[in-house]
C-alpha cells in the first residue's frame, strides 16, 4: 500500500478482495497493513479468516492467536480459532477458546455445540451433555447437534439416550452416514443387532471407503454367528485402510471366531505395530497369547491393555478368565485380581444400593433370578436344561434375563423350563431395575467374568440375595455376591479364603448333565487286548499349557507304543498344528505320536471318543463337559488334584461317580496312574462297558435330585436372609 494511502482505504480494498473471493490477494494487502500499523484488530483477524477459508489452518492460528492472548476477548476470534484448533485435533487447545466464547454468548448454538465437542473430545463426555442439549434447545434443527449428542451418549453406555437423537439427526440428514453408523452402534449395544446390521450397511452405502462402518458391520455378523460374512466385512475394512489398528483387531477377532489362531494373532501384531498404545489390541493380543503358552507374554499385554484402559469392565473380565489357563499364576495371586475388579468396579456403585422391599417370609415362594448370556449350545445351556424342567412346578417362580444376543434349537427348551423369560437388551442400570421391578428374591448369576456377563448389574445389588454357579470356575470378587454355588470338593475348607462369596456346598455334585441326543453306542476298546494305547483330550488348546506337556509326554514315554489324539477346531490351522508339535517335540515327543483333529460336526465330536481309551483331564484349568462326554462315551479321566476351584472340576466329577482311584494326588501320581490303568486292558474294558450307565445313574445325571438339593440350598440361603433382616 502506498505510504500515503490511509489505512482506512487499504483496509477498505482488502475487504472487497477478500468478498469476491480473491483471497490471496486479499492475504498480501492484510499483511501491509500489519506491517504499519501490528496492532491493527479488522487487518489481523481478517488475514486469519482468509488464511482459513484457503485450508490454511495453522496460518490462521498464527494470525488469531495474537488477539486472542491479547486484549478483551471478541466472539468471532473465539470462535474462528477454536474451529481451527479442533480441524486439527487439538481439542485441549480449542476447549478455552469455545468456553470463553460461551460466556460472552451462551445463547449461540454453534458456540454450545463446538464447547460440547470440545469437551467429549477431551474425555469429558459428561460435560458435554448439557452443552450439546442447550445447543439442541436453542437450534432444534441442528442435525450436527443430534449426532454429537447422540455419540456422546453411546460413548458413556446410554444406548437407549441416543437412538432418538440419532433418528433426529437423520430424519435432518438422511445421507448423514457417521449418524447411520452411531445409530447401528446404538443398536448393537441394545442387542438389535439385524437393525444394527442394517444401519451400518446403509452407512458403507453412503460412503463405501467408511473404515468404522465396515468394522461395525463385522462385529454384529460376527456376533450374529456368521463368522465368514464377518471376516470378509473387516478384510474389507483392512483393505480401504491398511494402516486402520481398529480394523486389523476386528479382523482379528473375526478370524479367531472361525479358529484360526494363527492368522488372527499376526493381525492383533499388526495393529500393536501400527498402534502401539491400542488398549483393543493389548487386550487382544494378550488373551491369543495364552493359547499359544506364551503366558508371560499374554500377562504383560493383559496389564498393558488395562493400564490404559482401567475402566473398560470388558478387559479386566477378559484377563481374569484367560489367566486361569496359565499354570505360573498362584490361586492368592488370582483371588487379589478378582478383589480389585470389584475396588474399581463395584465399590463406586456400593453407595447407591438401595434397601429391599422383598417380604422377609422364610418360607413362602420365591422368586428366582437366572441372568446369562448363555441359554443356547453351549456349556451351560447343557448343564441347565434337565436341570431347569425338574425345577419348574416346585417352590420356585423362575425368571429368565437372557442376555445372549443370539439363540439357537436349544434356547427354546430351556426357555420353557421358565415361568418368566426376559431378552434382556439393555443397559445395567435398567436391567437392575427391571430385576427390583420384578421382586426377584435370589439372583443367579451363570456366567461370572465370561463374554457377555453382567457382572456389573450384580454389583448394583438388585436383589437380596445374590448367587454365582456354574458358568466361571472361580469368584467374582464382588461384595455383592453372597454364595458362590458347588460341592464339597470344590471348596475344601482350606480354599474358603479364596472367595469374596461364601461357599454353599451341595450334597454329591454340583453339576446337572443333559446326556447327548445322538444314537451314538460306546464302542469297544480301541487299543483292543494287545494294540497301541490312545490316550486323548478334547478342550480347546489354551488349557495345554507346557505343564501340561511336560506330564503328557512322561505318559507316553512310560507307555511304549502309546500315542495322544487331540482334537479342537483351532488344528484346523497349520500354524497351530505346526507350534503344538514343537511343543510336544521339545518335551522329547515324537510328531508321529501325537493325532491333531480340528473341527467336527456335533455328533462326529462325541463319535470320536470311540478312539479313546483314557481322557487326560489338563490342568490347572480342568475339562467340565469334556470330559463328562467323555465318561457318557465309555472313556475314564485321569485328574490331577489341584489348589483351586478350576483344577477341583475334575476331582468332583470323578467323586460322584465314586471313581476316587482316578484322582491323583500329585504330578508323579498322574503319570504313574496313566501308565498303570494303560497296562490293565482287561481293566480298562470292563470300565468302558459299565461307564455310561455309572454316570447315568450317578448324581450327575439325576435332575430331579439335583433340583430338589438347589431348591434346598435357595432355601437355606433365602432363610439366612431373613433371619437377618428379622433379627
Amino acid at each position: 500500500m502506498p505510504a500515503s494511502q490511509p489505512t482506512s482505504t487499504a483496509l477498505a480494498e482488502a475487504l472487497a478482495l477478500h468478498r469476491q473471493g480473491r483471497l490471496k490477494d486479499a492475504e498480501v494487502r492484510y499483511g501491509r497493513i500489519l506491517a504499519r500499523e501490528p496492532g491493527n484488530f479488522a487487518a489481523r483477524y481478517h488475514l486469519g479468516l482468509a488464511r482459513l477459508q484457503r485450508g490454511n489452518l495453522q496460518g490462521g492460528i498464527e494470525a488469531l492467536r495474537p488477539l486472542y492472548e491479547s486484549g478483551p476477548p471478541h466472539i468471532d476470534v473465539l470462535y474462528n480459532l477454536g474451529r481451527a484448533y479442533s480441524e486439527l485435533g487439538r481439542h485441549a487447545e480449542a476447549l478455552p477458546c469455545f468456553e470463553r466464547a460461551a460466556l460472552l454468548q451462551p445463547n449461540l448454538a454453534e458456540v454450545q455445540f463446538y464447547l460440547g465437542m470440545s469437551l467429549a473430545s477431551v474425555g469429558r463426555a459428561e460435560a458435554a451433555l448439557p452443552r450439546l442439549q442447550h445447543a439442541i434447545a436453542l437450534q432444534p434443527g441442528l442435525a450436527e447437534a443430534h449426532h454429537a449428542l447422540a455419540s456422546v451418549f453411546n460413548e458413556l453406555g446410554r444406548y437407549e439416550a441416543a437412538l432418538p437423537h440419532f433418528e433426529k439427526a437423520l430424519s435432518l440428514r438422511p445421507d448423514l452416514a457417521e449418524a447411520h453408523n452411531g445409530l447401528g452402534t446404538a443398536l448393537c449395544g441394545l442387542g438389535r443387532l439385524e437393525e444394527a446390521a442394517a444401519q451400518y450397511r446403509r452407512a458403507i452405502q453412503l460412503k463405501p471407503v467408511y473404515v468404522e462402518a465396515h468394522t461395525g458391520l463385522s462385529d454384529v455378523l460376527r456376533i450374529l454367528g456368521q463368522g465368514e460374512v464377518a471376516a470378509e466385512c473387516a478384510e474389507q475394512a483392512v483393505r480401504i485402510g491398511p494402516d486402520d489398528a481398529v480394523a486389523h483387531v476386528v479382523l482379528g477377532q473375526a478370524l479367531a471366531e472361525l479358529g484360526q489362531q494363527g492368522r488372527s494373532l499376526a493381525e492383533f501384531e499388526r495393529a500393536l505395530a501400527l498402534q502401539p498404545e491400542s488398549a483393543a489390541a493389548h487386550n487382544e493380543l494378550g488373551a491369543a497369547l495364552h493359547g499359544w503358552g506364551r503366558h508371560a507374554e499374554a500377562r504383560a499385554h493383559g496389564d498393558k491393555a488395562l493400564a490404559l484402559d482401567p475402566d473398560s469392565s470388558k478387559y479386566w473380565s477378559v484377563q481374569l478368565f484367560y489367566l486361569h489357563y496359565d499354570p505360573t499364576i498362584s490361586a492368592h495371586d488370582m483371588a487379589a485380581r478378582h478383589r480389585a475388579f470389584a475396588e474399581r468396579f463395584e465399590a463406586p456403585l456400593q453407595a447407591s444400593w438401595r434397601p429391599h422391599a422383598n417380604a422377609p417370609e422364610p418360607e413362602r415362594r420365591l422368586r428366582v433370578g437366572f441372568v446369562s448370556p448363555d441359554f443356547r449350545r453351549h456349556s451351560v445351556g447343557y448343564f441347565m436344561t434337565d436341570l431347569l424342567a425338574a425345577l419348574k412346578g416346585r417352590s420356585l417362580d423362575l425368571y429368565a434375563y437372557a442376555v445372549h444376543w443370539t439363540g439357537d434349537d436349544l434356547t427354546e427348551r430351556i426357555k420353557a423350563g421358565f415361568d418368566v423369560w426376559r431378552e434382556c437388551r439393555m443397559s445395567d442400570d435398567a436391567l437392575a431395575e427391571q430385576i427390583r421391578l420384578d421382586g426377584i428374591d435370589i439372583l443367579v448369576d451363570l456366567a461370572g467374568h465370561t463374554v457377555g456377563n453382567r457382572l456389573l448389574v450384580f454389583a448394583r445389588k438388585p436383589a437380596p440375595v445374590q448367587v454365582t454357579y456354574l458358568g466361571y470356575p472361580d469368584t467374582t470378587g464382588l461384595d455383592a455376591m453372597d454364595y458362590i454355588i458347588g460341592d464339597t470338593r470344590m471348596f475344601p475348607e482350606s480354599e474358603e479364603g479364596l472367595y469374596a462369596e461364601k461357599p454353599w456346598r451341595l450334597p454329591d455334585t454340583s453339576l446337572c448333565f443333559m446326556p447327548p441326543d445322538l444314537p451314538v453306542e460306546v464302542g469297544p476298546l480301541p487299543a483292543g487286548e494287545a494294540g497301541p494305547v490312545t490316550f486323548g483330550c478334547l478342550n480347546r488348546q489354551d488349557k495345554i499349557n507346557d505343564s501340561v506337556i511336560r506330564l503328557w509326554a512322561q505318559i507316553l514315554q512310560s507307555v511304549p507304543e502309546s500315542c495322544l489324539l487331540l482334537q479342537n477346531r483351532a488344528y484346523d490351522e497349520a500354524a497351530v498344528v505346526a507350534d503344538m508339535r514343537r511343543r510336544f517335540a521339545a518335551a522329547g515327543v515324537e510328531s508321529k505320536r501325537i493325532e491333531l483333529v480340528g473341527r467336527l460336526g456335533w455328533r462326529e465330536h462325541i463319535e470320536i471318543y470311540n478312539r479313546v481309551d483314557i481322557a487326560l483331564d489338563p490342568f490347572p484349568y480342568n475339562g467340565t463337559t469334556t470330559s463328562v462326554e467323555g465318561l457318557w462315551m465309555g472313556v475314564p479321566l485321569v485328574a490331577l488334584r489341584g489348589d483351586r476351584l478350576v483344577a477341583h472340576m475334575g476331582e468332583s466329577i470323578l467323586y460322584a461317580l465314586g471313581m476316587p482311584e482316578w484322582i491323583a494326588q500329585d504330578e508323579a501320581e498322574y503319570v504313574a496312574k496313566a501308565a498303570a490303568f494303560a497296562g490293565d486292558r482287561a481293566g480298562l474294558a470292563a470300565v468302558r462297558a459299565q461307564l455310561r450307565g455309572r454316570l447315568l445313574a450317578s448324581p450327575i445325571c439325576d435332575a430331579p435330585g439335583f433340583a430338589r438339593n438347589l431348591e434346598a440350598a435357595f432355601r437355606g440361603m433365602w432363610r439366612a436372609w431373613c433371619n437377618r433382616q428379622n433379627a
